[in-house]
């Protein structure tokens, strides 16, 4: 296991490291499952440390980590595939909301507590959740470029300049996200990067011939706070 929480003395930045790391052959579709938990372990101990370097003095101290999930749909159904985040990370308390106005009513308030590992379900848009502010924001998948369901919490995002991701399908979505950004004068979304945990089976789009892929690309916002306003966190 990890010698120390949140930071690997050999990180695991691909498919084939972790599956050399847990024993699994080479031929094991469980990635296509896993690609949601690896993705956030992947963010948190590579890319965080690199983009918010003042972020190890939150993640280094003991017991709970506080994770808000933006925009929630499907990963309602994966809850306990997140139990992984867990193994790979020891010492560490997993807490994580998932956040979403469009989760299911009945799923709305739904809890999980496992070792190490709490989630709770909340059916809002993230302007409107009222808990406290977390360590660290995800969206999976989030699609910003669609601009009016998350103008509201990218400011609200800003106003809490909390390290935020966000992933999309392909690098044209995550493009997307920069209209929105500079439309409300926020700041913009940073140059896209292959997410190497990506799901690896490709899904096909009517409208572009791009490829595809759940959780394919991996970016942040680079928010602008010499006009104003502060944060970082939506939907």
């Amino acid at each position: 296991k990890p010698s120390h929480p949140l930071h690997n003395t050999q990180p695991l930045t691909q498919w084939s490291d972790y599956y050399a790391y847990r024993g699994f052959r080479l031929d094991s579709p469980i990635a296509i499952l896993l690609h949601w938990p690896l993705t956030m372990f992947y963010i948190l101990t590579t890319l965080l440390p690199q983009n918010y370097p003042h972020a190890d003095q939150v993640i280094e101290q003991p017991n709970s980590f506080l994770i808000h999930m933006l925009g929630v749909e499907k990963e309602i159904e994966m809850i306990p595939l997140f139990k992984e985040l867990a193994y790979l990370i020891p010492g560490v308390s997993f807490e994580i909301h998932m956040i979403g106005p469009d989760i299911a009513d009945t799923a709305d308030g739904k809890a999980y507590d496992d070792v190490d590992l709490h989630v709770m379900v909340h059916k809002c848009a993230y302007h409107e959740y009222p808990g406290p502010p977390p360590d660290f924001i995800i969206g999976f998948n989030a699609g910003i470029g669609a601009y009016m369901p998350w103008a509201n919490t990218l400011v609200t995002l800003k106003e809490l300049g909390v390290p935020v991701y966000f992933t999309d399908y392909c690098q044209y979505s995550c493009e997307c996200a920069n209209p929105p950004m500079e439309h409300l004068k926020l700041g913009t979304a940073t140059k896209p990067m292959i997410n190497p945990f990506r799901c690896p089976v490709r899904k096909f789009c009517e409208e572009q011939l791009m490829p595809w892929y759940s959780n394919g690309f991996i970016y942040t916002l680079d928010f602008n706070y010499k006009s104003g306003a502060g944060g970082d966190a939506d939907r």
